[in-house]
């Protein structure tokens, strides 16, 4: 028997540029089944209608001219939620938002952070997190879906049910086994990256110096917004080179390369997010001969605690999901 349906909408935040939070959310909702009908994506990425036009799924997107000031931010965001009055929230970017905005909004609507790599410190202080006699209504339960700063981690812990998750959360193709065969790949590179025209031009900067460095000789394409290839999984996994940023995705992918395809990251320096953490923990084996369903996994997990309305950490606190 199939569990019943939330009545009332579940947002899924997933705010940033480019498209890695897009990305992700929706390798996640692709494993939902019927429970994706109950989430509404809202995101804050100018690539969001590109990604509009390749998903059924509810996506809201927020415009550049609501995002101007703290104030009509804020505005928006209380009008939304009052206009949907959603039954919880999934917040897939920092734990209280992006300017700390779940400090103050939606105080009652339990909340599931899915959990990145990010400099606590940096995020901490930006929103006075360690004021003293401050209350902060933190998320109600936690997915670590990468390694955490330690006293991130700690704060989460202390304050929230945490499950880790050990397996990369992918999209499509990129999850298939076997797809990394030299059979079939172009001796080619594909620079990819949804960023700014400078970051395009730093990694194709990055491209030439490393091919020169190793001695190779390969024709370099470009994988960018404006040629409005969304999603790029199964062009990608043509290439035997790779060349992109550290954001989780592309880290995750790159995770998941056999010895066939060689995927370099570049580290972008982010005000929260850590790539180059996430760099080095890739380079260490993160994920390496973990199994690609780590959608599956987190989506399970959101099920699952939506479903039984969110009702406190205690009994699953410190989970690890993939039985490690």
């Amino acid at each position: 028997m199939e569990p019943s349906l939330p009545g009332s909408p579940i947002l899924y935040y997933a705010m940033g540029g480019g498209l890695g939070h897009l990305s992700r959310t929706l390798a996640i909702a692709d494993e939902l089944g019927p429970f994706a009908s109950s989430i509404r994506i809202l995101g804050s990425s100018n690539l969001a209608p590109m990604v509009l036009a390749s998903t059924g799924y509810t996506i809201d997107y927020i415009t550049e001219d609501k995002l101007v000031s703290k104030e009509s931010y804020y505005g928006f965001l209380s009008a939304y939620i009052e206009q949907h009055q959603f039954a919880s929230i999934i917040v897939d970017t920092f734990p209280f938002g992006i300017v700390g905005e779940w400090l103050t909004l939606a105080k009652d609507v339990p909340k599931l952070l899915i959990a990145r790599s990010l400099i606590w410190d940096r995020y901490a202080d930006i929103i006075n997190i360690k004021k003293n006699n401050c209350i902060r209504e933190y998320p109600t339960r936690t997915l670590a879906i990468e390694p955490l700063d330690i006293d991130y981690e700690a704060v989460l812990t202390g304050h929230s049910a945490v499950a880790y998750l050990h397996e990369p959360i992918l999209q499509g193709r990129s999850r298939q086994r076997g797809s990394d065969e030299s059979e079939g790949l172009v001796n080619r590179c594909a620079v990819v990256h949804s960023g700014n025209q400078n970051e395009r031009d730093l990694l194709l900067g990055y491209a030439k110096k490393l091919f020169l460095e190793k001695n190779i000789s390969v024709p370099i394409d470009t994988l960018f917004p404006d040629q409005k290839i969304y999603p790029a999984n199964d062009l990608l996994s043509s290439y035997k080179y790779i060349i992109s940023g550290a954001g989780y995705n592309m880290a995750a992918m790159a995770s998941q390369a056999g010895p066939s395809r060689h995927h370099y990251l570049f580290p972008f320096t982010r005000k929260f997010d850590d790539q180059h953490a996430r760099k080095k923990n890739v380079e260490s084996g993160l994920w390496k001969n973990s199994e690609p369903d780590g959608a599956c996994k987190a989506a399970r997990w959101i099920t699952g605690h939506v479903i039984n309305y969110l009702t406190g950490p205690g009994d699953m606190r410190n989970q690890t999901l993939s039985g490690r």
